[in-house]
C-alpha cells in the first residue's frame, strides 16, 4: 500500500476552465479536479479530473459533511488499513452461509456508509473514480475504493478536513 500518513495534506477542488450553464442540469464545470496539495501548497496529486455538474456535488458534500466528519467506518479498521480496505473486508464478510437477515443488515450498513462517504454519490450519472473521504483510525483521510483486497492497490492520504470544507468553490 502506498500510504502517506506522515503529513496532513490539503484537499481541494480546482476549476481549470470557465463554468458553463446548462439550463437542464445546472452549472457544468469542465475539467474540475480534486487535488492534493503538498504542505507548501504545490499540487501533489490529481485524484479526480472530470467534467462535473457542480450543484449535485456540492449539495452532496453539504448534506453529508457532518457524517464525513463524525462517522467512523461501520467496522473497526485494522492497523494500517484504509477506509476502502475496511469496507471491502466488510463486503467480504457477507457470504452464502450467513443468515439472510444478518447479511441484509451488514449490507445496508455498508451501503449507507458508502453513500455518505464516497464522492461518486455526489456525481450521479458521471464517470468518476470512487474516492472515499472520512474519519479513519489515523485521522481524516481520502482513499480509494477497494473492490478486491488481494488485487487492488490501496492508497490513502491524511487531509485537513476543516480546510477542505472551508475552501469548497461557491456555486
Amino acid at each position: 500500500m502506498s500510504d502517506n500518513v506522515e503529513g496532513v495534506r490539503r484537499l481541494r477542488f480546482v476549476e481549470s476552465d470557465p463554468r458553463q450553464d446548462n439550463p437542464r442540469f445546472g452549472t457544468m464545470c469542465p475539467d474540475l479536479s480534486l487535488i492534493l496539495l503538498e504542505l507548501d501548497d504545490q499540487p501533489a496529486e490529481v485524484l479526480i479530473q472530470a467534467d462535473l455538474f457542480l450543484e449535485p456535488m456540492f449539495e452532496w458534500l453539504e448534506t453529508n459533511e457532518a457524517l464525513i466528519r463524525d462517522d467512523p467506518p461501520v467496522m473497526t479498521q485494522l492497523p494500517g488499513e484504509t477506509i476502502g480496505q475496511t469496507l471491502a473486508r466488510g463486503y467480504e464478510f457477507i457470504d452464502d452461509d450467513m443468515d439472510v437477515d444478518l447479511a441484509l443488515l451488514v449490507y445496508k450498513a455498508l451501503y449507507q456508509y458508502n453513500s455518505t462517504h464516497n464522492i461518486v454519490f455526489g456525481a450521479p450519472g458521471m464517470q468518476i473514480p470512487r474516492v472515499l473521504i472520512g474519519h479513519g483510525a489515523d485521522g481524516f483521510e481520502v482513499c480509494n475504493w477497494i473492490d478486491d483486497r488481494e488485487k487492488d492497490t490501496a492508497w490513502r492520504h491524511l487531509i485537513d478536513i476543516d480546510d477542505f470544507f472551508a475552501n469548497l468553490p461557491s456555486l
